[in-house]
């Protein structure tokens, strides 16, 4: 509440994860047009008694091997959330594959959610850590690689895009060990360690 009196343009949208699902779950919703209301009922459901302003959906990364069902699906879910006026931002994967690799979310999967999802949310983080590197934790290159990816041509649809970007850095050590360090920690380490080399990519 002391959130919204100083700002009413805030929107509070909790996180939803799909996980910890059997496969039959997951075939319940995509192979039942009331399963998927259901659910998106009882989400609407909670949204509605806290007085939240949506949700943020993530369930793309788990079951991106279906990506025609996951469409279907997170378009049913929308329709139900909009019509009680919620937001529906939806997660998306970045690309971290090789070249000629299997697209996780590209520009068809893009278009066909466009009129059904109020905004996309990018996790453009955890790049080096995904891939058993030492390295750049959100590069500036690839956060730009995977904008492309989905709107390869400068448009007004990029304004439905959300960048994740993160307030913490790695802290590798010589011996393979990775640790989470917030920003403030990551900038002690620099002033008082005096790094002799600041890896960039």
């Amino acid at each position: 509440r002391s959130v919204r009196e100083n700002s009413n343009d805030v929107k509070i949208v909790p996180r939803v994860m799909f996980e910890g699902w059997s496969m039959n779950d997951y075939n319940m919703l995509f192979t039942s047009r009331d399963g998927a209301v259901d659910v998106a009922k009882s989400i609407k459901h909670v949204l509605l008694l806290n007085n939240f302003d949506g949700v943020v959906l993530e369930l793309w990364g788990q079951l991106q091997h279906r990506k025609s069902e996951l469409i279907q699906l997170i378009t049913t879910m929308a329709e139900v959330l909009h019509d009680a006026n919620l937001l529906v931002i939806l997660v998306i994967p970045t690309q971290v594959i090789p070249a000629g690799g299997d697209i996780k979310f590209g520009t068809a999967e893009f278009e066909a959610l466009l009129p059904h999802v109020d905004l996309f949310s990018y996790n453009t983080y955890d790049f080096s850590v995904t891939q058993n590197s030492v390295g750049s934790n959100s590069p500036i290159g690839w956060i730009r690689q995977n904008i492309l990816q989905i709107v390869p041509e400068h448009s007004e649809k990029r304004k439905k895009i959300l960048l994740g970007i993160n307030f913490y850095g790695y802290d590798f050590s010589s011996s393979g060990g990775v640790q989470g360090k917030p920003c403030t920690l990551m900038w002690a380490l620099f002033r008082n360690g005096k790094p002799r080399r600041i890896l960039s990519r």
